[in-house]
């Protein structure tokens, strides 16, 4: 599972970056300068966005489709029908109709069937 993306506010990162700017704009020394270019050159990217998360992708998996299981455990489940999604705390979770059952597997062991209409 991948790890969770650590957020920050962005108005509180150019506040503090024009304290920065601020206290290293005076032609003190060449080091001082360039440190006070680098913040500056910091602030433009977090207004132009550079940093701000992903948005959340939506699982190109949905209610309805058609899948082969890939895994070992269940391989009769080919071609079956998703009916429904899980949200668990390890992980997406496709619930799959097999007749009269219910087959419960991660996300990440089915494929979806492409290119066939059943």
């Amino acid at each position: 599972m991948a790890d969770k993306p650590r957020l920050i506010d962005a108005d509180k990162l150019l506040h503090w970056l024009n304290g920065k700017i601020e206290a290293n704009s005076e032609p003190y020394n060449d080091y001082r300068i360039e440190r006070a270019i680098a913040y500056e050159d910091l602030k433009g990217e977090v207004e132009s966005c550079s940093f701000d998360p992903d948005p959340p992708q939506q699982p190109d998996i949905q209610p309805g489709d058609h899948v082969n299981y890939i895994g070992t455990q269940f391989p009769f489940l080919k071609n079956v029908k998703v009916d429904h999604i899980e949200i668990h705390r390890v992980g997406k979770v496709v619930a799959l109709a097999y007749g009269d059952e219910i087959y419960k597997v991660y996300v990440d062991q089915v494929k979806k069937v492409e290119g066939e209409e059943v």
